[in-house]
């Protein structure tokens, strides 16, 4: 299922990411199965059961982690090459989870440089397996007649804060321990209920048909979009919770077919098959760009199981079997003797700043462009009233701002554009910015609740001020057509609904600014690149071929087809507009660098060194306001 879904095999496998959880309820049935046992019987070893651990799990991570590390010193640039560093090291250490919950945000790293991204799970996996021996030791103790009870009130408990944080912190949810350990603890459940429960052949095989089919709902039925797991999660794990059952007492045709040579040797590779699949794809996608076409991708998911099957053969079996490492000790010894030469090694890439001299001084210096963007700014609106401490303030610092510049990303990548552009005709104004947020009255961002608050405040604010004269709104404007603009927050639209939405809601949102007395300026789309022009220029050295980076400006008009139509019905009501792709796209071609260097900082956003460019285009582009008042 996740295989499927990171390689993008089927097009209606967008639920594929529901495997992790099929996978948490197969981990706490197996080790709740070895544990308790155990435990009940009096023979459990804390030593023993985490050196069993370190033999199942080490060996496929380490050969995976040495694997990608040489694969990134080979073809990634200083910047990535520092960042992959950072991520093998969360990764050996099991608080990936942590990490990405932490940094997985607007602008911090995203799919396409989250190289292991898929260890998260491996962490909450392994957090789990610290605390669950104590749990179990503990609770036979001083609770034993109790203990399926204890664990059932751990599995509602963790339930309940899923349930509670999923949509007021979609992300800690997501990846962390405390809101996924009751998916493991169903699977702990099972082995209590497979002790107990005795049903026909017949019912066992319906209890398989019914778990596929809950879980293959979930593969076909889910989107991304979903706030995850919450309630939706209950169906892949339920499912997965069947499928274990049926598989209990007499042989029926289910636990047959799951039998078979086939499965029972997927079933054998499946961890490192899990751990290869995910660098595998996302180095391909990097290095190929639009090569990537379907038939790569599924020669990348056949790669993945001849390197997972080697993986298996020549590392992971004959340690586990100890062939390679026999006694306990020297198996404690080498995993310690690895660990310290993860940290050595991540710390020399990382205190080299990525080995820069692997590349050529301007291809790095190209790639580096990926870093040139604007540093965070205390007025990207998260929740709350906005008052004029809100703000960061821009242009002629003595000047009173008659000018209100707000928007998503874009506005925050063109800050230090507006600030020049207002210092340079002496003028001040009122900056603030919410990252995908259109300025846009009455909609909603699919998963974004703060969206629709943001926009509703800043245009509170603006009926409050006397001051504030003009208004600048920026944006991408492409939420429309991504189909995430909707009516309410939890509500997906399709993406037809989604632009008829924003072209109500565009005019508007120019009407009331009018009604409130102000001038409104509108910022255009940037035309953008293909692919991250820092990356792609720095490959493209010293050739500069380029054909495979930038659109054309016919393209870009198709591209934006539906903005343009809006902006020409509310033209009536506009002072002036800026256009990007005036000024990139004069040749027919959308340029990507601006004398010569990269224009963005990655395939839309503009790069923060290019803020005397933008600053005139600025000035040529709105007139001076006159000296009346609103």
């Amino acid at each position: 299922m996740v295989l499927v879904f990171h390689f993008d095999l089927i097009a209606s496998a967008h639920g594929g990411f529901t495997g992790v959880d099929v996978f948490f309820v197969i981990s706490g049935f197996l080790i709740t199965s070895i544990s308790e046992q155990q435990i009940a019987a009096g023979s459990f070893s804390l030593s023993r059961f985490y050196l069993n651990r370190i033999r199942r799990l080490a060996p496929a991570l380490f050969a995976t982690l040495l694997i990608v590390t040489l694969a990134g010193l080979v073809w990634l640039y200083p910047s990535d090459m520092v960042e992959l560093s950072k991520q093998v090291l969360v990764s050996q250490t099991y608080v990936a989870n942590i990490y990405y919950w932490r940094t997985i945000n607007y602008f911090g790293i995203d799919s396409s440089s989250a190289f292991l991204l898929h260890t998260w799970s491996l962490a909450v996996e392994e957090q789990f397996y610290l605390l669950y021996p104590f749990f179990l030791i503990a609770a036979y103790r001083y609770v034993g007649k109790y203990i399926w009870q204890i664990i059932l009130i751990a599995l509602m408990v963790s339930f309940s804060l899923n349930i509670v944080f999923v949509n007021a912190k979609p992300e800690a949810t997501f990846y962390l321990l405390p809101t996924r350990a009751w998916e493991l603890l169903i699977g702990a459940l099972v082995v209590w209920l497979r002790a107990r429960l005795a049903f026909s052949v017949s019912i066992h095989q319906c209890l398989g048909i019914l778990g596929l089919i809950l879980i293959g709902s979930s593969f076909v039925g889910y989107e991304k979009t979903l706030y995850f797991p919450g309630y939706f999660a209950l169906l892949p794990t339920i499912g997965a919770a069947l499928v274990i059952l049926s598989a209990a007492g007499q042989p029926t045709l289910f636990s047959s077919l799951l039998g078979n040579p086939v499965m029972t040797y997927i079933g054998k590779i499946s961890y490192p098959l899990y751990l290869i699949h995910w660098p595998l794809n996302v180095f391909a996608a990097r290095l190929m760009t639009e090569s990537y076409s379907p038939q790569a991708r599924w020669l990348g998911f056949a790669l993945s199981f001849v390197i997972a099957s080697s993986i298996f053969h020549l590392v992971e079996e004959p340690i586990r079997a100890g062939a390679l490492i026999s006694s306990a000790r020297s198996l404690r010894n080498r995993y310690l003797m690895g660990i310290a030469a993860t940290v050595l090694l991540c710390s020399a890439i990382y205190l080299t700043d990525g080995i820069p001299q692997r590349f050529h001084p301007e291809a790095v210096r190209l790639a580096n462009f990926a870093k040139d963007r604007t540093p965070d700014l205390r007025c990207q609106f998260h929740k709350g009233k906005i008052d004029i401490a809100s703000f960061c303030r821009i242009g002629r610092a003595a000047t009173a701002p008659t000018w209100l510049i707000y928007g998503d990303s874009h506005a925050w990548a063109a800050y230090a554009a507006f600030d020049k552009w207002l210092q340079g005709i002496g003028e001040a104004g009122l900056f603030i910015f919410r990252h995908s947020c259109p300025p846009l009255e009455g909609v909603h961002l699919v998963r974004s609740p703060e969206c629709f608050e943001f926009n509703n405040e800043v245009l509170d604010f603006v009926d409050r001020s006397a001051e504030i004269r003009n208004v600048l709104l920026v944006s991408t404007w492409v939420q429309a057509r991504e189909g995430l603009l909707t009516t309410s927050e939890n509500l997906v639209l399709s993406k037809v609904e989604s632009v008829a939405l924003f072209k109500r809601q565009f005019r508007a949102t120019v009407a009331q600014l009018k009604r409130h007395g102000l001038r409104v300026n509108i910022w255009e789309p940037v035309p953008g690149t293909r692919h991250s022009a820092p990356q792609a220029l720095a490959r493209s050295y010293p050739n500069n071929g380029q054909l495979s980076l930038e659109i054309t400006k016919a393209q870009y008009l198709s591209n934006f087809d539906f903005f343009f139509d809006t902006l020409e019905q509310s033209k009536d009501l506009i002072e002036a507009t800026v256009s990007p792709s005036a000024a990139l796209c004069g040749t027919g071609i959308c340029s990507a660098t601006i004398d010569g260097d990269p224009a963005y900082f990655d395939n839309g956003h503009i790069a923060a060194s290019t803020y005397n460019f933008w600053a005139e285009i600025l000035a040529k582009s709105i007139p001076r306001e006159s000296k009346s008042t609103r």
